[in-house]
């Protein structure tokens, strides 16, 4: 089976007749299973929101990622932007 470690970590936080880890997940879906877990299993409800938080929190602040100064750096995009409105405020 092909999944990805977030699928894998979602799904964990799921009841068992509950996961898929084929999955895609998008607002809808993430609705549409907790729809699913109120209406199927209403006594693990909280605890499964607990662990979906705690599986987002984790995510949010212990990912293996950095960043460089590079990465803070105006885009091409952005500096064509600027530079026109600068032309516009000359302008006015």
């Amino acid at each position: 089976m092909e999944t990805t470690i977030g699928n894998l970590l979602v799904n964990e936080a799921l009841p068992e007749d509950l996961r898929d880890y084929r999955r895609v997940w998008d607002k809808k879906t993430a609705r549409a299973v907790m729809r699913e877990v109120a209406e199927r299993h209403p006594d693990e409800y909280p605890e499964t929101v607990q662990k979906l938080m705690r599986v987002g929190q984790s995510a949010a602040t212990a990912g293996d990622f950095s960043f460089s100064l590079k990465d803070f750096s105006p885009s091409r995009y952005k500096k064509l932007e600027t530079a026109k409105l600068k032309m516009r405020v000359k302008k006015i």
